[in-house]
């Protein structure tokens, strides 16, 4: 998944039809947001220069669980006819969390003050998105808030079952590993030394090992000598490697490239990365955003840079007027499902909607990727490692085989 983003302080500057300039501040995640939230509130007015400022960092930090159940009690309560301040008063006073409690606090305060309700949760936490916070101002304007809320909970219910599906998944073959490591690493460091110094004084220490002994016990002095030497260098250019990779937009995109051609998973990554973009895509679309808006928001929300830049591609495309199941046909690197069901969608009006069905569609077919390939990998990994610990196991008793046929 792609990093969150924080809000930031945004400098902008327009021209009323007029002439008469204004400027102001906006806080969103990127320029994006803030061009359609001012185009929005301000429809008459030329957006002509938008400068980031400096970044809001939220007071505390909040947990997804939170965030997920203000967006869901909140939607509730808006839905049943509750206005939107009195509903975040009843969630600051009756949070079952603190952090909940909070996060309402917060978002309340700000409301009370006169700002939207997009701009108040993306100040008051990182978890709420751009895209998140952008449908949300959609909703706000277009007043659909409680169904556009119902919506972004059920999108953070199904996010959560997916991370929770991988880590069920992940979890059994995972474990088997670090056991597995475990006991290669207690064997080179404490088991293999005994059995050196036991071959070295067994016949007077003339005993000939075979050469898998020999090697064992050459890597067995390597480790002890060189292991935490080696493990400390192999720490720290992780995280020069991971910094390197954080900082350099070429180095993260070679990074995702690399991920979508991994066997196997890398099937699995690129169905999830067009999955995302479509369900945020059909969302904004069944918001109410104009689908040139609801692209350029979509894009981000892919999680892998190689994705992100087709989804703007398709965008360039789409904006000089080709349709957008043509677009999607032409490029490989889209599924076909997704081109088949917008196809149905432009024709018919449906094109939100057809979007959703296709995410759910690739998010299945993505499960059952994963899940057959952790039934596959599950018993190649236990035979290797079966095979490495006994050969490790094998290579210590084999010289006591030819002492006990020399006493013989």
């Amino acid at each position: 998944m792609s990093r969150m983003i924080r809000p930031r302080q945004w400098h902008w500057q327009g021209r009323e039809a007029d002439g008469q300039r204004r400027r102001g501040e906006w806080v969103a995640h990127g320029e994006a947001a803030v061009r359609l939230a001012l185009r929005r509130q301000y429809p008459q007015m030329t957006i002509t220069h938008v400068a980031p400022g400096r970044r809001q960092t939220p007071s505390a930090r909040t947990r997804s669980a939170d965030a997920s159940d203000l967006v869901r009690r909140l939607a509730t309560l808006i839905g049943a006819g509750v206005p939107l301040s009195a509903a975040l008063d009843v969630l600051a006073r009756g949070a079952h969390t603190r952090g909940l409690k909070r996060l309402a606090s917060r978002i309340a305060q700000d409301v009370a003050q006169g700002h939207p309700l997009a701009l108040a949760m993306a100040r008051a936490s990182h978890r709420f998105g751009s895209v998140d916070c952008q449908l949300i101002a959609a909703a706000e304007l277009s007043g659909q808030l409680g169904p556009t809320l119902a919506r972004l909970s059920a999108h953070y219910d199904h996010a959560k079952g997916i991370r929770d599906k991988l880590q069920r998944a992940l979890t059994y073959p995972l474990t088997v590993l670090a056991v597995a490591l475990a006991v290669i690493a207690a064997l080179l460091q404490w088991v293999i030394p005994e059995f050196e110094r036991l071959f070295a004084s067994a016949a007077g220490g003339g005993l000939p090992l075979p050469l898998l002994t020999r090697w064992l016990i050459d890597l067995s002095r390597a480790s002890l000598n060189n292991g935490p030497w080696v493990l400390a260098c192999a720490g720290a250019a992780g995280l020069i490697l991971a910094a390197a990779v954080r900082r350099s937009p070429r180095m993260r995109r070679q990074r995702d490239r690399c991920l979508l051609h991994l066997p196997g998973a890398g099937r699995i990554i690129h169905m999830m990365s067009a999955a995302r973009w479509a369900r945020t895509l059909g969302t904004l679309l069944d918001a109410g955003v104009a689908l040139p808006d609801a692209m350029d928001a979509a894009a981000s929300a892919c999680g892998n840079l190689v994705m992100q830049h087709a989804a703007h591609e398709v965008h360039r495309k789409v904006a000089r007027g080709a349709r957008l199941a043509t677009c999607l046909e032409a490029d490989a690197r889209w599924p076909l499902a997704i081109a088949q069901l917008v196809v149905i969608g432009e024709e018919s009006g449906t094109l939100g909607r057809m979007l959703n069905q296709a995410a759910g569609l690739l998010d299945e077919e993505a499960s059952h990727a994963l899940v057959s390939t952790c039934a596959t990998l599950e018993p190649m990994m236990i035979t290797f490692l079966g095979l490495l610990i006994g050969g490790m196991v094998l290579a210590m008793y084999l010289p006591m085989f030819q002492l006990g046929y020399g006493v013989a």
